[in-house]
């Protein structure tokens, strides 16, 4: 009779380990929290014959249980609670495993505790805090066993540990989804940026924005303007003897400095088309005195140039005067 009851223990301690190293390697195999929640409820109701089963996890912000899952619903916890409230809540603040053969009797039962007859509730530890609650139980009267209790604080332990590791792997992900837009919007401003930039290289910033508002630009007449243009006189033979990245360098010092010198005036760069320079005064802003900031523009220009001394060629500007239209 020893014998066959050590037989008996041995088996039975065995089919324990075995449903455990299975239920742990399930577990491995999961990556989201509610996921973790159903295995574990689902293996906890087949062990221990249980009708019923939640987990309920604390939300750090509003310091409430709450259930994440549930297996027939209808009857488990599928109310929050708060740490002291309720029978399942008494039990979050002991921090200890319990077993409860008559639920409707405990004098802690409150109405937003499961309606059970019998049940176990197992405080879930993360983080050396209780921070769940995995709680099956019957509608029907059960007499649950201490080794019931045993093995359900065992599934309790992986499946803390499990969900502790699958709440730090969805942070990882949202983190990492959350940087990754970061650097999205970044990269759409950056291009939106440069785009402006491109579209006030080559329009008035007042187009630009009647542009970007409408997406259309109304015509506008205008009496006179004043249009200039520069040249390079000997611009042909430079490019004889200079390379042309070089080339192209050089004439962009000029270039920029001439920007500087349309933004002084406030007058409006057309265009460049090789060495030559195309701007325009008295538009898109109406003013009597466009011809003479041309003109004052013109010879900064000619100076400017003269200064920089580059290329070894000497400018030539021509001004056709007030073009109407």
């Amino acid at each position: 009779m020893e014998i066959k009851q050590l037989s008996a223990e041995v088996l039975n301690a065995y089919r324990e380990i075995n449903l455990i190293h299975r239920f742990s390697e399930k577990l491995a195999t999961l990556l989201e929290t509610a996921s973790v929640a159903e295995a574990a409820i689902a293996q906890a109701c087949e062990m221990a014959k249980a009708s019923q089963g939640s987990i309920l996890l604390l939300n750090e912000q509003s310091g409430m249980f709450e259930p994440i899952s549930s297996f027939q619903g209808d009857t488990a916890s599928t109310h929050g609670f708060y740490t002291g409230g309720g029978l399942l809540g008494s039990i979050a603040a002991a921090g200890n495993a319990e077993i409860v053969s008559d639920f409707p009797a405990d004098p802690r039962r409150s109405r937003n505790d499961p309606a059970l007859t019998s049940m176990i509730c197992d405080p879930l530890k993360m983080k050396d805090q209780i921070r769940g609650v995995l709680v099956i139980g019957s509608v029907e009267p059960v007499t649950y066993t201490a080794g019931d209790m045993k093995l359900l604080c065992t599934l309790g332990l992986q499946t803390a540990t499990a969900i502790e590791n699958t709440i730090l792997y969805e942070q990882t992900i949202e983190a990492a989804m959350a940087k990754a837009l970061e650097q999205t919007l970044r990269e759409v401003e950056e291009q939106k940026q440069k785009a402006e930039a491109m579209l006030l290289n080559i329009l008035p910033a007042t187009v630009v924005q009647e542009l970007q508002k409408n997406g259309t630009v109304q015509p506008m007449f205008f009496e006179f303007v004043t249009v200039g243009f520069t040249y390079f006189v000997c611009f042909s033979k430079s490019t004889m003897t200079m390379a042309a990245e070089e080339l192209a360098q050089e004439l962009h010092k000029y270039f920029t400095e001439f920007d500087r010198i349309m933004e002084r005036y406030g007058l409006e760069k057309l265009k460049t088309i090789g060495d030559s320079y195309m701007f325009v005064s008295g538009l898109p802003k109406r003013r009597p005195s466009n011809p003479v900031d041309a003109v004052l523009a013109a010879m900064e220009m000619v100076e400017t140039v003269r200064g920089l001394e580059i290329l070894g060629i000497r400018p030539q500007l021509e001004q056709h005067g007030n073009i109407p239209g």
